[in-house]
């Protein structure tokens, strides 16, 4: 990369501090894409159900394998998150049963809080993993754009295969998403599945409805999308 061609570092650091962790990035991925002898890896065998359960997050619940209609339309958010769960079993940080829990969330889930799944996973050995570089490199990024707030922001696990064209968000205990943020309204916003995209409605709620901070009415979305329902903040996945 030809950083010569930009500005006085001086006028714009913000900008080169996050070139900086890039480059540092990429200078590692170049790394790994050298020939090697790939290790061996580790597949998960078929899970034996058994009838214990515990809290999510736990290790070792033994709960039984089962089919995730979500997996087909997931988005790209989740589809990463899936890897770092199939890396950290196979760095041995998780159980069997803890991966099929954990990936079950993570395509079951209209709402899905990335911390709560990866929060407690660290990649150790010689730290060079691609899991590894590519996880960094999102948190250098991340704390350097990334605006305090109030809260965790959590994923809206949208389904693109069209299996489902309709979702209601609120307040509203009877909404397929509820929100409990006392700035939610009871039903805050429809999202419609058409022609291949989520269009969203803002149902006139109180305190409005950002996409990427911006207030809009109708609004189709896409992955990445940052939506604000009053205080409560989700990305679109």
């Amino acid at each position: 990369l030809d950083f010569g061609l930009v500005a006085d570092r001086d006028q714009i650091p913000d900008l080169w501090t996050i070139l900086d962790a890039l480059r540092s990035s990429l200078t590692e991925l170049t790394a790994l894409a050298a020939p090697r002898t790939p290790a061996a890896q580790r597949r998960p065998p078929s899970p034996t159900p058994r009838s214990e359960s515990g809290p999510p997050g736990a290790v070792d619940i033994g709960a039984p394998a089962r089919q995730t209609p979500g997996m087909a339309g997931s988005g790209p958010t989740r589809e990463r998150l899936a890897g770092v769960l199939n890396a950290a079993y196979g760095d041995g940080l998780l159980s069997q049963s803890t991966l099929v829990h954990r990936l079950d969330q993570l395509f079951g889930s209209d709402l899905v809080d990335p911390d709560r799944l990866t929060g407690d996973l660290t990649f150790r050995g010689a730290g060079r993993s691609l899991a590894d570089v590519l996880i960094r490199a999102r948190r250098s990024v991340a704390l350097i754009l990334r605006a305090e707030r109030p809260g965790a922001e959590r994923l809206l696990a949208l389904d693109w295969s069209g299996a489902r064209d309709e979702l209601m968000i609120g307040r509203d205990e009877g909404c397929d998403v509820v929100l409990t943020g006392a700035t939610v309204s009871r039903r805050h916003v429809r999202l419609c599945f058409r022609d291949g995209a989520w269009i969203l409605h803002d149902l006139q709620s109180t305190n409005g409805t950002l996409v990427n901070h911006q207030r809009v009415i109708r609004c189709r979305l896409i992955a990445g999308d940052r939506l604000d329902l009053g205080s409560e903040r989700l990305t679109v996945d």
